[in-house]
């Protein structure tokens, strides 16, 4: 322990610890002591003059060295640390369990479904073995929860620079990108009213039909995603009541699958400082960079019920944005685009 005068070995700890635990009041000098002066209330472990408690930096030091040794430090000894800490107002947190939960925060922040821990994506290679086991997995899960996910996956795989084919068709399906036949939606909303097990539900599953043929444009296509989204909750909805879900990839597809039916992926794009940027390329980008240049309270407009960047907001923020604001994002950007 670093007690009277630094010795070789003690220099070498202090450097260790040093390196070990790299917080700021560690990079503070600590003044020796001399052994012929200085009193034994100096030291937590006054019969053998070790573990300084002097100051608030050499009391951190013995606490880390006690906690290290632990084996070693007796409950006295380690009793007199904490009250010295205590006297100087150090907030005392042990490095290495804050190292831990960073490290396992960080970890989550890599699972799709981080309160699950399930379908970790840390890099490239692990995107398509994710979504085979998120759509094998699909009916075990909520509708919420694979949306999330698939939303997530998409995220990723724009982040690692893939190509749009590297995904399944219905992973953007999941992830609310795909458009909408109406006529393939109600043709799926009718069979559901002929299978429900009640007049209550058939009347409302008739509800769903007419509300559609009541919005549905000259072409016959629904590309809004937030009115797709909503659409879909309905469905999700009633056919919990109505128990279908046994019927899902049998005889009955899901909500998502009802909504989101045709394979053609609706690539939006925005222009910015007068390129053309895919919108999954914008939603990829790190929270933190997108924060950094247009703020917060900017971001937290463009963000869709479900947590994530709404596209169509998205698009409209971006090209609304000064010029030269524009080729300030761009340029900070281009090197995740």
């Amino acid at each position: 322990m670093i007690v009277d005068q630094f010795t070789d070995p003690q220099h070498r700890l202090l450097f260790q610890l040093k390196r070990e635990f790299p917080r700021e009041v560690l990079r503070a000098k600590t003044a020796s002591l001399d052994g012929k002066s200085v009193p034994s209330t100096s030291f937590a472990d006054q019969d053998s003059r070790l573990f300084p408690v002097h100051s608030p930096e050499q009391a951190l030091l013995s606490k880390l060295y006690a906690v290290k040794q632990a084996a070693y430090v007796s409950d006295d000894v380690m009793g007199r640390i904490d009250k010295a800490l205590d006297l100087y107002g150090v907030d005392w947190k042990d490095p290495s369990e804050e190292q831990v939960t960073k490290e396992a925060e960080d970890e989550s922040s890599h699972y799709l479904l981080p309160q699950h821990k399930a379908l970790l994506v840390k890099e490239a290679a692990h995107v398509e073995p994710v979504a085979n086991a998120l759509l094998s997995q699909r009916y075990k899960l909520t509708m919420p929860s694979v949306m999330k996910a698939a939303t997530g996956l998409v995220k990723k795989a724009a982040a690692f620079n893939l190509p749009q084919s590297s995904l399944p068709t219905d992973i953007y399906k999941y992830a609310g990108l795909t458009t909408c036949d109406v006529g393939v939606l109600a043709d799926w909303v009718e069979a559901r009213a002929v299978a429900a097990p009640t007049k209550e539900l058939r009347s409302d599953y008739e509800k769903v039909a007419v509300y559609l043929s009541e919005n549905v444009p000259h072409d016959g296509i629904l590309r809004e995603r937030e009115d797709l989204v909503k659409i879909a909750s309905i469905l999700e909805n009633l056919d919990i009541k109505a128990k279908m879900a046994p019927r899902y990839g049998r005889t009955l597809l899901d909500p998502v699958e009802t909504v989101f039916n045709m394979d053609k992926v609706a690539e939006a794009t925005a222009t910015i400082a007068g390129n053309q940027v895919p919108v999954r390329k914008l939603q990829a980008l790190p929270t933190e960079l997108m924060e950094e240049v247009l703020g917060p309270d900017v971001m937290q407009h463009v963000k869709g019920a479900d947590g994530n960047a709404d596209p169509k907001q998205l698009i409209a923020m971006m090209e609304t944005l000064p010029a030269d604001l524009q080729n300030i994002f761009y340029n900070s950007a281009k090197a995740y685009l």
